[in-house]
């Protein structure tokens, strides 16, 4: 392997181990924000039926109290799913190791010209960084390295390949299931309103 081939690998895998240290850091937070504002639903829900019995059907109420028991579950179910995937501690862990690979990194090329025994001895140590750490980057970690690097390359040369944005990709990783269990209460409540009522006013 040569100095070079071995720079560009360690860059690479720095940048996009910082990039999932972002990604699964801001996965976490859309956890607790996603758990949070699910409970704030079920509390309102609950509150709905004892505040107000009086104004809904009984057939609605008993509806009502099915979709609160089940989301009460998809809490505890997506609290347990959180908290074994370890988002943080990946996060962690995939930050340190591309502060470990940077530093590895600055040495090898503040070196003018490396020789065999630097590139061997600088690939053995970027083996064993990479070997200390048990999680690995994903495919959309390195799809926002590349990105990033082709938006700062292509202000000095025009004439790069342009790379896809991964943008939605990144989104989807991040937000999607956390918008759907968001939403998801408020759909499923309002739902047998939305169905009664939609054809009566179709009719008038």
């Amino acid at each position: 392997m040569s100095a070079e081939k071995l720079l560009k690998d360690m860059h690479q895998t720095k940048g996009a181990r910082f990039a999932a240290h972002h990604r699964l850091t801001r996965m976490h937070e859309m956890g607790g924000y996603t758990i949070s504002i699910i409970s704030f639903f079920v509390i309102c829900i609950s509150v709905y039926l004892v505040m107000f019995q009086a104004e809904y059907s009984p057939l609605y109420g008993k509806y009502l109290t099915f979709i609160s028991v089940a989301i009460s579950v998809l809490i505890i179910i997506l609290s347990l799913q959180d908290g074994s995937k370890n988002y943080l501690l990946r996060a962690e862990m995939m930050h340190n190791c591309a502060r470990e690979v940077l530093a590895t990194y600055r040495e090898l090329s503040n070196i003018k010209e490396p020789s065999d025994q630097d590139v061997q001895e600088y690939s053995r140590r970027y083996q064993s960084i990479i070997d200390r750490y048990p999680y690995n980057h994903e495919s959309i970690d390195r799809k926002v390295y590349l990105y990033g690097k082709y938006l700062k390359n292509k202000k000095s040369d025009a004439s790069i390949e342009p790379v896809t944005s991964p943008a939605k990709e990144l989104w989807w990783s991040i937000y999607g299931m956390n918008v759907i269990y968001i939403l998801s209460p408020t759909v499923l409540s309002f739902a047998p309103v939305v169905f009664y009522y939609l054809p009566k006013l179709a009719i008038c």
